[in-house]
């Protein structure tokens, strides 16, 4: 059985000599730092930063937007035109979409796009 080199919550003896020796260290070379132990022990001349609970990247569920974009473009031919609108999904978006789903089904610099002026559509032009 092995065990653990040191509980949740309490540091053994022989890890905080080592981190004992590592910050003399750091001190040594007047490094700027921040560490906190298993502890919870702060040391070190730096602020230490909450952990930020990050928002989910995804604005609209997994593949909303190739839905949106697939019955616009899924039967362009070479050299068609096609006009895709925005909605919702913004026009960065629905651009990255269509190129994604132009190099995955038609292979890659398949196809140009180009936004409006207003942001509301996005040209697609399936190339030669």
């Amino acid at each position: 059985m092995q065990l653990p080199l040191f509980e949740r919550n309490k540091m053994e003896p022989i890890l905080k000599r080592e981190l004992d020796k590592a910050i003399r260290v750091l001190d040594l070379i007047k490094c700027e730092y921040a560490i906190i132990d298993p502890d919870g022990q702060k040391y070190g001349n730096l602020e230490v930063a909450e952990k930020k609970i990050g928002k989910s990247r995804l604005e609209f569920p997994r593949g909303v937007v190739k839905e949106h974009i697939e019955p616009f473009i899924k039967d362009l031919a070479l050299g068609e035109f096609a006009t895709v609108p925005v909605d919702k999904y913004g026009a960065e978006r629905v651009q990255s979409a269509i190129l994604n789903y132009m190099r995955a089904h038609r292979g890659e610099n398949s196809a140009t796009t180009s936004k409006s002026k207003d942001d509301l559509t996005i040209l697609v032009w399936r190339k030669l």
